[in-house]
């Protein structure tokens, strides 16, 4: 039965509950059928036995009836004194003597291989008398249109099961149609790797157009992932190209016959910058792979956003003050989250950095937290160059750099700041926008669930 296609198995459960259904079905039919006609032929025996009672003619003398009235429709008619000897009429010869007479009660008696049934009425007349009317028929053709239906129903039921059977695999091969669309569609793409096809959809609705919109929709996030995972292997080869290049080329130089001392230490200089620069980019990027395949948090812990958004403002003072920038923090009641406290903190030096490394000499830089509602809501805000309106869409992804849009000039960093901002925020649950204006400053806005401790403090 495992082996079996889920087709031919709903066919077959399908068949066995039809037949099974048929089967009580004639079964009941052939039950009352008999009923029915015991019914019938006792009500025709009461009818005619009270209809021979009336035409008898009962005195002190004796008694009076029709000359061969005994035997009717089928129906044999005797009469019995009070101590149940026979006095007139038949009796079959292979119904017993025997049988005890009962006033107004239908009986049945078997002998041998026949059936009968009688009905006895016992009539009172002058003197303190009784005549018994006793009337006999047989049931043999009850018996028989009994199992005439009977063998009908033998004979019927195959041919209902098959029919089940037939009907079954037509309906099931009608509903399991788009499953099979589906299987067929999801072959032909596992066979080519064209992850752009889609399953059709059904125009009736239902479970199988949900299925074929599901599966849809899974295909668009295998692909759209796929797609992913191919830009940033290209992003990545081509942010590693470029210093590996110079340390090759630098290298070769330093190596060089007629270098210099001081042009051996420049190249050294240079190379020592450049595996810096890839050190700290491979560093990023193993993070956000953590965060994103749901590394659990290294401890946990309340932080005080204040304290925090306080600490980075005294820690980057000395780089503010380099481009004569004013860094302020602010913080509106006590704004605390739930979470590992290096992270959080992470994402606002990055944010900060990014505000003064694109800021304009002698501008500001504000942070600022409060609660709302029950989320804390973190700003980072600054006056400087702003961001185009064609490149906000785009901040967030990796190795993405604004092209001169901030600083006038091309950007050294690897392009992953923003895009761990945005990891490390939903890692906390939170979301980031950001709204900016070329030449009047950016605000990133972040939210956060407000403090809200486990009950497993261990957790």
């Amino acid at each position: 039965m495992k082996k079996l296609s889920i087709k031919l198995k709903v066919t077959i459960w399908y068949t066995a509950f039809v037949a099974a259904v048929a089967l009580l079905a004639l079964g009941i039919i052939a039950l009352f059928a008999g009923q029915m006609f015991r019914s019938g032929q006792e009500e025709e025996l009461r009818g005619e036995v009270a209809e021979f009672v009336e035409e008898l003619e009962i005195s002190e003398e004796g008694y009076e009836t029709e000359e061969g009235r005994f035997y009717e429709d089928d129906i044999v008619f005797s009469l019995y004194n009070d101590q149940g000897e026979l006095l007139a009429g038949n009796v079959p010869s292979s119904f017993p003597l025997d049988t005890t007479l009962k006033n107004g009660v239908v009986q049945t008696i078997s002998s041998g291989q026949r059936e009968w049934m009688t009905y006895d009425v016992a009539v009172a007349y002058e003197g303190g008398n009784v005549l018994w009317v006793r009337g006999i028929t047989y049931m043999g053709l009850v018996s028989t249109m009994s199992g005439g239906i009977l063998i009908l129903s033998c004979l019927l039921f195959p041919v209902l099961v098959v029919l089940a059977a037939a009907g079954g695999f037509l309906i099931t091969r009608r509903a399991f149609a788009p499953v099979e669309t589906i299987r067929r569609t999801a072959a032909e793409i596992a066979g080519s790797g064209n992850l752009s096809r889609r399953v059709p959809v059904e125009a009736s609705g239902g479970e199988m157009r949900e299925l074929a919109e599901t599966f849809n929709g899974m295909l668009g996030t295998v692909e759209a992932t796929l797609e992913d995972e191919k830009r940033f292997t290209a992003d990545v080869s081509h942010e590693l190209r470029t210093p590996v290049s110079v340390i090759l080329a630098q290298g070769e130089y330093a190596l060089l016959p007629d270098a210099t001392e001081e042009e051996k230490q420049e190249a050294l200089e240079v190379i020592v910058g450049q595996g810096k620069k890839m050190s700290a980019m491979i560093a990023q990027l193993l993070e956000m792979a953590r965060r994103e395949k749901g590394a659990g948090m290294a401890s946990r812990e309340e932080i005080h956003v204040g304290e925090i958004l306080a600490g980075i403002a005294e820690d980057l003072k000395d780089l503010a003050g380099e481009k004569q920038i004013t860094l302020q923090a602010e913080s509106e009641g006590d704004p605390a989250v739930w979470g590992e406290q290096t992270a959080f903190t992470r994402i606002f030096v990055n944010l900060v950095t990014n505000a003064i490394q694109y800021g304009k000499e002698g501008g500001h830089v504000w942070l600022k937290a409060w609660v709302e509602g029950d989320q804390v809501l973190c700003t980072v805000r600054d006056d400087g160059m702003g961001i185009r309106a064609e490149e906000l869409p785009h901040i967030f992804r990796r190795f993405y750099r604004a092209d001169k849009s901030r600083t006038g000039r091309k950007t050294a960093h690897a392009g992953l700041g923003l895009s761990m901002v945005q990891n490390l925020t939903e890692y906390f649950g939170g979301s980031i926008r950001v709204d900016s204006q070329e030449g009047k400053g950016t605000v990133f806005a972040l939210y956060f669930p407000a403090l809200r401790k486990p009950d497993n403090p261990l957790q």
